[in-house]
């Protein structure tokens, strides 16, 4: 859908007002509150009947929030392939005004996403991944080079190289267990990593400073094995420089998960402390943010224990604030399934249509069966749908091994000839020949558990 003409104009106004009046004001005053204060601010705005943040103008945020989902979309995929041709324009001086005015502005898109953030998106090819060949990664490389060069005091282009780095290096990594990573993709990471981190340094002795640079320093800190204070001071760096942007909770939580070092239930745990420390409806809106990195449709996710009502209310913040785009929209469906909320996820996915989002989704047939499920009377009529909230517990598989040890979990993948498991806050991958088959099978079918052995090593069978 294109968005109306006059709607546009009306964008267009308000972001050239937004940054002439930026540009008035002192942004280094606003470098030592905290998240928590932002927030504080904002709610005695409401209470003025001034429904805005303190870093956007009203009409712009009444304008954002009335525009329908698809007008949200359309207008990041505007943003997205503006910046793209400026980069094939290899428009370097316009890139960094570009940069420069998302940044000072701190203007959001659907959903409450940074600009900045999503222009890093584009320029670093970060959600890229493995899934583009290496040699297109060292064309955006030389690319970001060039710009570095062109710009000596571009601090954009150094944040935008090390992130392309950190993206070079998994590329070489793949994202599979730790141990299924073979010596000279290690070798790759590792100095792609250190690449990235000594880009990071360079960019830190520019005068100007850059939000984004704290996100890329957490994501690269976290590949190189910092301590957990070490994690936890970088942080707290990252959110006294910029309070609001939210990313940094995304990313320091997923630092505190099991499969990264963390203890059961601590990446949690920070969740209620970062909605303590924020509060309302900001606070509200960060604890959902946090939700939707800890709890996904993945071998590996905990079980859902946050508060279902205060996730409802920080979905309603993006929704009154910003607009919610397909993304959110998809993230809160997903968590309206897994807690078992059928008439949310029913009017969620109705709203989300066949608009599936495969990287939150994971795979189709989910997809299909959680909106089978939420559409039906009876959820008990959808084979492999979520249990009902008052239905008993589905037991968790079991898997015997020949040594007499026992494990279970509800979340597992069995491909390539091993169980892929956690177990003890700890992913294990376990060769077949060391499960005693027979037996883990009899021990499933007597639980009720129906489960299966894949007999083509090519082949994945996930539970969740």
């Amino acid at each position: 859908m294109e968005i109306p003409v006059k709607k546009w104009l009306v964008f267009v106004l308000c972001a050239l007002l937004t940054s002439i009046a930026t540009a008035q004001t002192q942004p280094a005053a606003q470098e030592g509150k905290r998240l928590g204060d932002v927030a504080r601010e904002q709610d005695a705005s409401k209470h003025l009947k001034n429904p805005c943040p303190p870093n956007m103008p009203c009409d712009e945020v009444s304008s954002l929030s009335q525009l329908s989902q698809s007008e949200q979309d359309d207008r990041e995929r505007a943003y997205r392939a503006q910046i793209r041709a400026l980069l094939g324009r290899r428009a370097f001086s316009e890139l960094d005004q570009a940069a420069d005015s998302a940044r000072s502005s701190k203007e959001r898109l659907g959903g409450g996403v940074w600009k900045l953030y999503v222009f890093y998106e584009v320029v670093a090819m970060a959600e890229a991944g493995n899934r583009v060949p290496g040699q297109l990664w060292l064309r955006r490389i030389a690319l970001l080079q060039d710009w570095a060069a062109a710009n000596p005091s571009s601090i954009t282009a150094r944040v935008a190289l090390a992130y392309a780095y950190h993206g070079y290096a998994w590329a070489a990594r793949g994202n599979g267990y730790a141990n299924t990573v073979s010596d000279p993709a290690w070798k790759l990471f590792e100095t792609r990593i250190a690449q990235a981190y000594s880009t990071l340094l360079e960019a830190d002795k520019l005068p100007a400073k850059c939000p984004h640079w704290y996100l890329v320093m957490l994501l690269v800190a976290r590949d190189m094995g910092w301590s957990k204070d070490q994690m936890r001071g970088l942080f707290e760096r990252a959110v006294a420089f910029e309070p609001s942007y939210y990313i940094y909770y995304r990313e320091y939580a997923m630092d505190l998960l099991p499969k990264w070092g963390g203890e059961p239930g601590e990446a949690e745990a920070f969740a209620e402390e970062s909605y303590q420390r924020i509060g309302g409806r900001q606070g509200a809106f960060v604890y959902f943010e946090i939700a939707t990195v800890l709890y996904c449709l993945c071998n590996d996710s905990p079980q859902p224990t946050l508060s279902w009502p205060l996730l409802q209310e920080g979905f309603a913040e993006i929704e009154e604030q910003y607009g919610a785009t397909l993304l959110k929209l998809n993230r809160f469906a997903v968590l309206a399934y897994l807690y078992q909320d059928r008439e949310v996820a029913n009017r969620i996915l109705t709203r989300v249509g066949d608009n599936w989002e495969p990287k939150v989704w994971v795979h189709r047939a989910t997809f299909d069966r959680a909106r089978s499920w939420a559409s039906l009377a009876n959820p008990h009529e959808v084979p492999g749908g979520p249990r009902a909230p008052l239905a008993k517990p589905r037991p968790p598989s079991v898997f015997l091994l020949k040594n007499g040890e026992k494990l279970e979990a509800r979340r597992y993948t069995i491909t390539g000839g091993s169980l892929h498991v956690t177990a003890d806050g700890k992913p294990r991958v376990i060769p077949l020949t060391e499960l005693d088959l027979e037996a883990t099978l009899a021990a499933n079918h007597e639980r009720g558990v129906n489960l299966r052995i894949p007999a083509n090593p090519n082949e994945a069978v996930t539970g969740f």
